[in-house]
């Protein structure tokens, strides 16, 4: 097995909910910590907090040694750099993505998507069928940096589009068959990136803690079932949020 890493990303700046990884999950813990002890929970493979050169991101590092967890520095903007950059000083060949604004990622399907991307020689591996922010890649470094040679990755929040687009590039789906039969799995927002996602986030967490729940995408799902008013406070934003991703792709220069 290659050495694999969770690579967490993750900056201060953003323009639609700004310093959101400060903002609180539950009471004393901040959308960053929450990740990262959920990362540290999970007691397999090495952290890493893959942040900026920005020096309102020096609170961050604090943070990353606080919890005795490696981190890296690098490009705002150009997330493919970050990441080969994170993944080369540690010398981690499978990356588990884990994204900064995902408070629920499902480290599971992480791994499980790591194991496809090893056994399968692909490129990437890209969880399907799963609720919004419960997972998003698996990486093989080597990819990912024939990726950063080929394009111009100045801008590569969305780096999925880079892969999609370039033709030599193997990318498996990897389905991990979760039950939510006469469920839209796409209602199921759990990611972070408006106020309403804050408040929706805030209302799950407190759930997961009074049942003693892991907060896997399985068991947020049948909580969906339970309390759908909970997920419908951020449901709307689904759209806008793809909007939005829509038009960075359509920024960038995929020749």
């Amino acid at each position: 097995m290659n050495k694999r890493a969770f690579i967490i990303t993750v900056r201060s700046r953003s323009s639609r909910l700004p310093e959101k990884c400060y903002r609180s999950i539950i009471p004393g813990k901040t959308l960053i910590e929450y990740i990262i002890e959920r990362c540290l929970f999970y007691k397999k493979y090495d952290i890493i907090l893959a942040t900026t050169t920005n020096e309102e991101d020096d609170f961050l590092i604090e943070i990353s040694n606080y919890y005795k967890i490696k981190y890296f520095r690098g490009s705002e903007n150009d997330k493919i750099s970050r990441l080969v950059g994170a993944a080369e000083k540690y010398n981690v060949k499978t990356l588990i993505c884990c994204d900064g604004d995902d408070p629920f990622i499902d480290l599971e399907i992480g791994d499980n998507c790591a194991d496809c991307l090893e056994k399968r020689n692909v490129c990437i591996v890209e969880a399907i069928n799963v609720p919004c922010g419960s997972f998003t890649y698996a990486i093989n470094i080597e990819s990912l940096k024939r990726i950063q040679s080929i394009y111009d990755t100045s801008k590569s929040e969305m780096m999925i589009s880079f892969f999609k687009h370039d033709e030599d590039t193997q990318i498996f789906k990897h389905d991990p068959k979760l039950k939510y039969e006469n469920i839209d799995i796409n209602n199921i927002r759990i990611t972070i990136d408006y106020l309403e996602d804050i408040v929706m986030a805030r209302k799950l967490a407190k759930i997961l803690k009074e049942k003693g729940l892991i907060g896997n995408a399985q068991e947020i799902i049948n909580l969906y079932k339970k309390y759908p008013n909970i997920f419908s406070i951020n449901k709307d934003k689904q759209i806008e949020f793809r909007n939005n991703q829509k038009s960075i792709i359509e920024s960038y220069s995929l020749k």
